[in-house]
């Protein structure tokens, strides 16, 4: 296991984005997160890469170094480095 959620469960006050999520993610596994607009999903990543914390459950990693992260819409990309230096820094 690389990544396990357990009963993640997340509020913006006092609205409900999401509630009870389980997973668990392997190594060298694919994973498709689909919704609607609104539904979450970026939200459920962000958790994910350790970003924000859920608001119940937990986040479980595969080891003191878990090699994942996230990549959203919004990149951050340096253009003045090539791809293989972006992901480095």
């Amino acid at each position: 296991m690389i990544l396990a959620l357990r009963n993640v469960s997340l509020f913006y006050g006092s609205r409900l984005v999401f509630r009870n999520v389980s997973l668990e993610l392997e190594a060298g596994g694919i994973t498709l997160l689909t919704g609607a607009n609104g539904a979450g999903k970026t939200t459920l990543l962000r958790i994910m890469a350790g970003l924000i914390r859920p608001s119940a459950g937990r986040v479980e990693t595969g080891g003191p170094e878990p090699r994942f992260g996230y990549l959203g819409h919004a990149t951050f990309l340096y253009p003045g480095l090539s791809l293989l230096d972006n992901l480095a820094f």
